[in-house]
């Protein structure tokens, strides 16, 4: 059995885990994006049957929220996107300083336009 002093070392390239993170987190926001305009699809399909309801309020919340979720996933995913072409070229991969609030708004922006949505369906019901 290696002691801790004679383990084998496994050195990982940094810039290569930073690589592999971009890359899930474009994966992540993709997905993201998928949804919301998904949603915001069926939410404009049954907008009708929610017309002159207590909850057509709440439907109309969700669906800026998510065209918002939308937005910033789109900017975030150019911005990654950039970062990484950049990486392609042969620097180094930097975090770029205006996705982390994008992704974070983003994020709070698509759980409240499922969860408003979900809300007037479940209301409605």
């Amino acid at each position: 059995m290696d002691t801790p002093s004679t383990a084998p070392k496994l050195y990982v390239d940094d810039n290569l885990a930073r690589q592999k993170s971009l890359d899930i987190a474009i994966e992540l926001v993709k997905q993201q994006v998928t949804l919301a305009s998904v949603l915001v699809g069926l939410g404009l399909t049954f907008a009708n049957n929610f017309r002159n309801t207590p909850t057509e309020i709440i439907l109309k919340i969700s669906l800026i929220c998510l065209i918002f979720s939308f937005v910033a996933g789109v900017l975030a995913i150019s911005i990654i996107s950039s970062v990484v072409a950049k990486n392609k070229k042969g620097s180094e991969v930097t975090q770029h300083k205006t996705v982390r609030p994008l992704g974070i708004f983003q994020g709070i922006m698509f759980v409240s336009g499922v969860v408003a949505m979900a809300l007037s369906v479940i209301f409605v019901i």
